[in-house]
């Protein structure tokens, strides 16, 4: 079987956790026996001799090629990584503009219909998809975001970025992602800064949205002003033995995102015992609702309560290292992917 992979944006501008869903789905189904490429949009025989295509991501612009595709009766399947949390006259509107011709929203709809099976990451996207975008409930399968260990430094993380910070023995709270108002980091500060733990930030501080600059950077200037208590490490490398040796350093986790489809790093931080705090997204319960500590994103007290709470127990509190291997592991992962496309060229119903 020759599956070919379409991405929504090159690698270097993508999100972490999409360019890991790819990358790690496509060496596991190769593991399977599947040849995988990527997409090449100047190689005229990108398509040749492939059965299958899986496009990553709504994007209304891998409309032309999904057209194409049908066209050559070629069957494509989609990874939907949709999920909104909006007032619901906004949706409403956009799910009407779905249906005005010629819109962002009428290509994605399109592209969604003329797929042979649409996958979610979460039952939760899957019902977006299918009351969002009007999408049959009959070619939708759920197939969950996986993760894998990260290798270690050996405690070098916190000799290389915790020096005058934190004590060797002394617990603290971390949060991997990017700096952004989805994201609330700056609401995760604040309420950090009502515990008594110390908390660590690592990820990237540039930004997609040019109105997000000034969110960034009211919450570096936050930071500066409490140095005793929020150090900024900046990004590191996503799947590097220096961001697994942060999880294994960290007593508890935060991603208390307003918005989120998962968050790959809470799975992997999970992964090495650090107890999680998250963001009430229904999503992001489906996967966390028994392994971590859930937070209304937009109350500051209760996220205090729940960073507080994480730091205080022992760590691994919920179980969460073997339960996460156990669920979300990438060779699940890709053999319910791989099931999907035998279903596909089966022609199974």
């Amino acid at each position: 079987m020759h599956v070919v992979f379409v991405v929504s944006k090159p690698f270097s501008l993508a999100y972490g956790g999409m360019e890991v869903q790819v990358l790690e789905t496509r060496r596991y189904l190769e593991r399977l026996g599947v040849r995988v490429t990527l997409l090449d949009a100047f190689d005229r025989d990108a398509l040749r001799d492939v059965d299958l295509v899986h496009f990553f991501g709504p994007e209304y612009a891998h409309w032309p090629v999904a057209r194409m595709l049908t066209q050559r009766g070629l069957p494509y399947v989609i990874s939907t990584v949709f999920y909104v949390r909006e007032a619901r006259w906004r949706g409403a509107v956009k799910r009407a503009l779905t249906r005005v011709p010629h819109t962002e929203f009428a290509f994605t709809r399109r592209l969604f219909e003329q797929a042979a099976r649409l996958l979610p990451n979460s039952h939760a996207e899957a019902e977006q998809v299918r009351t969002y975008w009007g999408q049959d409930g009959g070619r939708i399968r759920v197939v969950p975001n996986g993760v894998q260990p990260l290798p270690s430094e050996g405690g070098r993380f916190r000799a290389l970025h915790l020096g005058g910070f934190v004590r060797d023995d002394e617990r603290f709270l971390l949060a991997v992602g990017r700096i952004d108002r989805r994201k609330n980091t700056l609401r995760l500060v604040e309420a950090a800064l009502r515990t008594s733990w110390p908390l660590v930030l690592v990820g990237p501080t540039t930004v997609t949205d040019p109105d997000d600059a000034a969110y960034v950077t009211r919450v570096l200037e936050l930071a500066a002003r409490h140095p005793d208590r929020v150090r900024h490490v900046g990004a590191l490398p996503s799947g590097s033995p220096e961001l697994g040796d942060a999880y294994r350093a960290a007593h508890a986790h935060a991603l208390v995102s307003i918005n989120e489809t998962t968050g790959l790093v809470s799975l992997e931080a999970g992964l090495t015992g650090a107890n999680l705090v998250v963001g009430r997204c229904p999503p992001v319960e489906e996967y966390f609702g028994d392994l971590a500590f859930i937070a209304e994103p937009t109350d500051l007290d209760d996220v205090a309560w729940a960073l507080d709470r994480a730091m205080r127990l022992p760590r691994d509190f919920h179980d969460q290292a073997r339960r996460i291997r156990e669920r979300y592991s990438w060779d699940r992962v890709a053999s319910v992917t791989l099931g999907v496309y035998r279903e596909v060229l089966d022609g199974n119903p």
